[in-house]
């Protein structure tokens, strides 16, 4: 079967049905969250396109604002954390998702060199900076419960990372603790934009 690599490109409507953003939250994101795209400026009558890494930082962005309640001034400055240590890393979103296209239709998978990432970060208040710790799971699976038949726990083994630098504990912080479960964000919004689900 013959593949072609594919660049994926996406409009509001598109990010409206795989986020469940509104439209105007979406517009207003874009702006928030992006470079500003001048072809399509408020004023310019065009609609914007944005290719997947963009709508992952709109989804992204928006799971900031949304669940976990940030201002857009703070959820911008946590976007900007977390670009910067996954290009340090040679991690960056664009690079997460590998979109193909067949006789089928658009096809997705997720790079097998790259690990499934969750970020813990949490408020320092001492500096009132964010700190992260990043789990890197290298891998996961299903085994029987010992303590329970018939149930299943799932095994892990994973590294964890901590930016930026600082001398704070890597496994456990002092501070109350929030999620960012990154790459089953970055993966479900591939699959809704191939598979509509």
């Amino acid at each position: 079967m013959l593949y072609v690599l594919l660049m994926i490109v996406i409009n509001n409507k598109k990010l409206h049905k795989a986020t469940g953003y509104s439209h105007p939250q979406i517009k207003r994101w874009a702006v928030a969250f992006l470079k500003s795209d001048p072809a399509s400026g408020q004023h310019s009558g065009k609609a914007r396109f944005y290719r997947f890494d963009e709508a992952a930082r709109i989804f992204i962005g928006g799971y900031l604002v949304t669940k976990l309640k940030y201002n857009l001034k703070k959820a911008s400055q946590i976007l900007k954390d977390i670009d910067l240590w996954l290009k340090e890393q040679g991690w960056p979103i664009a690079n997460f998702i590998d979109f193909r296209e067949s006789h089928s239709g658009i096809t997705y998978t997720h790079f097998s060199s790259f690990a499934w990432i969750e970020l813990i970060f949490y408020v320092d208040q001492v500096d009132e900076h964010f700190k992260f710790r990043v789990k890197e799971i290298l891998k996961r699976e299903p085994k029987e419960d010992p303590e329970n038949e018939g149930s299943s726990i799932i095994d892990e083994q994973f590294r964890l990372h901590k930016f930026p630098k600082h001398n704070g504990p890597i496994t456990i912080s002092p501070f109350p603790e929030q999620r960012i479960p990154l790459s089953s964000i970055v993966e479900t919004l591939a699959g809704v934009l191939c598979y509509g689900r």
